[in-house]
């Protein structure tokens, strides 16, 4: 018995050492962001503005939060008003360091897997560029946008943006209680300081996949945005797996993805009536290799596979036929694309432009 409580005592000793390490560094991390936006907040540090108006769609913390289908959507409005919207990503995950224009002929390896999903999604031009400033310069120079759309820039300072909308994912308890917390990383999942970073928010969007947010989660949430920030809830409507255009009837389902937040894809499936025999996680951005979806399948047997979209543009030709997709889509509230409008000076004479 001593020596069990004395493990449970070296454990718990453990355990305070790691939070005691996971604070120090997330001091020093604080410390070195802060100095960062100090610099740039004092105009220390050179930022390129673009001549067209740029629209960044990104997040204060680490891991998804919704920003690729609000991006699709904000892209969608843009066209129907006759914008003329490229997107402009880092392309992360992909082997290209650009500017590039990406096809829906390019490999997820090369370009990454959310830029490959936005090309194919979309109805307008994606440039992926690990320097985002070059890639802002490629648009321009090619004449091809009236508007640029930042995918995930928000951290990205030296590239100058004209209106700047936050997302957060506020879908599960543990999601609503990261953000409450504010811990930075790596003790918790904040990029820079929450408060310091809304200061740089135009509008903030809460996402979520339908249903995931109870009237406690959001008082929780609204405490932590400033009163004057325009706040708006965005569902994400998941549609039911679908393959080749056929729904999949209600049964049992073997899950798999790699995403930041495979909660929600769970949450969304399990509404829909399906009953979850299994689920394989992989991180974010994760490529897989041949014999790991080989286990895959095995491990699930007869039971169909679902994934989401962005994990089916990553699967080889021969497996993606075999695999049942979810789809995600939002519905932007029009008070949001018109505050955007507004703040780039958008939309005046646009029935005049035309779309290329």
């Amino acid at each position: 018995m001593r020596l069990f409580f004395g493990h449970l005592k070296r454990l718990d000793s453990e355990q305070q050492a790691i939070r005691s390490l996971g604070g120090f560094l997330s001091r020093i991390y604080g410390f070195l962001t802060n100095f960062r936006n100090f610099l740039y907040d004092n105009s220390l540090l050179r930022v390129y503005q673009p001549h067209i108006p740029v629209i960044c769609v990104g997040n204060l913390t680490a891991g998804g939060t919704g920003k690729t289908p609000l991006v699709l959507a904000l892209v969608a409005s843009l066209i129907e008003r006759g914008e003329r919207p490229v997107i402009v990503s880092r392309g992360y995950g992909g082997r290209l360091s650009g500017p590039h224009r990406v096809t829906i002929d390019d490999r997820h390896e090369d370009v990454g897997d959310e830029p490959l999903l936005m090309a194919r999604r979309s109805k307008c031009d994606v440039v992926i560029a690990r320097n985002r400033v070059a890639g802002a310069r490629f648009v321009e120079d090619a004449g091809i946008a009236t508007v640029i759309v930042l995918d995930d820039g928000f951290q990205h300072r030296r590239l100058g943006r004209t209106c700047n909308i936050v997302s957060f994912f506020v879908g599960s308890e543990q999601a609503v209680a990261e953000i409450e917390s504010g811990e930075l990383l790596p003790k918790g999942r904040f990029r820079e300081d929450r408060d310091q970073g809304l200061r740089r928010a135009d509008f903030v969007a809460f996402c979520e996949r339908g249903g995931g947010l109870s009237d406690r989660m959001r008082s929780i949430v609204q405490a932590c945005i400033p009163p004057h920030l325009p706040l708006f809830e965005i569902a994400a409507i998941a549609s039911a797996p679908t393959r080749n255009g056929t729904v999949l009837e209600q049964g049992p389902v073997w899950l798999f993805c790699a995403i930041a937040n495979p909660e929600g894809f769970l949450n969304s499936v399990q509404r829909q009536g399906y009953t979850i025999i299994g689920t394989t996680w992989f991180p974010d951005h994760h490529q897989w290799s041949v014999s790991e979806l080989a286990e895959l399948k095995e491990r699930a047997g007869s039971v169909p596979l679902v994934c989401t979209e962005k994990d089916w543009i990553k699967l080889p030709e021969t497996l993606r036929n075999e695999v049942w997709v979810v789809y995600l889509n939002v519905e932007l509230p029009e008070t949001l694309i018109e505050g955007v409008l507004e703040k780039c000076n958008l939309g005046v004479g646009s029935s005049k432009k035309s779309v290329e």
